[in-house]
């Protein structure tokens, strides 16, 4: 399971990094993407969070998701900076997840 949950979070990591780097270009459907996997994730991290306590899953819930649904929300209206926040968001993701599945 922890395999299959480094997997969805590099692809997810690729996918933040491409809405990063195309900023306010970045397609409306693809906000539209965004947005649906953030609310995913909410519900997901909430039910987790409240099952297991888990501190990366609070961690979500603080710093990863209202970002997330911030940009999906205001799509190309939203500001340079988020976009950078996004793009550097993606690049951690995909930078700790590589390196848990080469362990």
């Amino acid at each position: 399971m922890k395999n299959l949950i480094n997997y969805i979070h590099i692809v997810l990591g690729i996918f933040l990094m491409y809405v990063g780097i195309e900023g306010d270009h970045t397609p409306k459907s693809v906000f539209l993407l965004l947005a649906y996997v953030a609310g995913a994730s909410l519900v997901y991290h909430l039910y987790k969070y409240f099952t297991t306590q888990s501190v990366v899953n609070l961690f979500h819930l603080v710093a990863v998701l209202p970002l997330l649904l911030f940009v999906g929300y205001y799509q190309s209206a939203a500001p340079p900076f988020a976009f950078t926040l996004v793009l550097f968001m993606g690049m951690a993701a995909l930078w700790y997840h590589v390196l848990q599945i080469l362990k």
